[in-house]
Parts: structure tokens; sequence; C-alpha cells
């Protein structure tokens, strides 16, 4: 071993004759032996067999799929039935929501409206009607909205409807 700057040399002469020899691993021989036609079958019935117990065999699709398939997927049913559930979402989103979005502009304009009456006039009385408030009620008026489409997403998604959408909007 080169420590110290001693054996240097024989180190590197060890080096030099390992790199010339050819790679052989540990107790392996250079020589390959082809394998016989019985040992390369007694291989591939080994694999088959360990296919045949990992690989499990799809199953055939119920017959509930195949006929929601058969009509969702109908290159001219398929469309209409899309647009009309994209209209029925649209709906939702605009048209349902505004109750739940006029409460709670409501709220929110007497809760501006409460804390107008018993404040005083100051920094802090602007900054949390104008600022706090107002800015939290313009993101919050959202909500309805936001949580309609999402039921419609998650509706969709778990129905399996979304993947069939895509698949009729790929043709």
């Amino acid at each position: 071993v080169a420590l110290r700057k001693n054996g240097v040399q024989d180190l590197l002469s060890q080096i030099d004759t390992l790199l010339n020899q050819p790679p052989v691993a540990s107790g392996a021989t250079a020589d390959w032996v082809e394998p016989t036609p019985e040992a390369i079958r007694a291989y591939h019935r080994e694999v088959e067999q360990l296919l045949r117990e990992a690989v499990v065999q799809e199953g055939t699709p119920e017959r509930l799929t195949r006929q929601l398939d058969r009509v969702l997927l109908h290159p001219m049913v398929g469309p209409l039935i899309l647009l009309g559930l994209l209209f029925l979402m649209f709906q939702a989103v605009f048209s349902w929501a505004e109750a739940p979005m006029d409460w709670i502009d409501g709220g929110m304009a007497s809760l501006q409206a409460l804390l107008s009456e018993h404040m005083a006039d100051s920094l802090l009385k602007s900054l949390l009607i104008d600022g706090v408030i107002a800015g939290v009620g313009g993101v919050v008026i959202f909500l309805p909205q936001i949580l309609i489409l999402f039921l419609f997403i998650l509706l969709l998604e778990d129905s399996c409807y979304m993947t069939r959408a895509a698949f009729l909007m790929d043709r």
C-alpha cells in the first residue's frame, strides 16, 4: 500500500498488471457453454409457469358499463350528452350559486355596517371595513361557485364520465 510516498511504484505496477488482464468475475470461468435445447425448454416452461401465477387475466366489462358506453360514446348522441352536461354545469355554477352568493354578500355588508356603526373613524376602522372585510368578502363570495363546480367535477370523475368524454373528444 502506498502510504507517505512509500510503495507508489509497486502500487502503480500492480494497477497496470490488473488493467491488462481480461475481466473475469471471481470464481467464474471465461468459457461460455451453449445451453442444450432441453435446458432452454425447461427455462421457458419455468417462465410460463411464473407468468401464469403472477398475471391476472382481465375480466369482461360489466353489462351496465357496456350499455353506458354504447350510449355515451355514440358518435351522434355522445357529443349531445356532453354538451347537455356542460350546459347543466354552467347553469349550476352561475344560476344556482346566485342565492348563496347573495347571502354571503349580504352578510359581509351587514358586518361592514355593524363595524361602521360601532367604531370611531380611524385608520383601523378603514383597514377593517375597506381592507380586510371587503377583501375577504370579495374572495369568499365566489366560494359557492367553486364548490358547485368541484362537486360536478367530483361526480363526473367518480362516475368515469370524464374518461369517456376525453375518449369522445379524441375521436
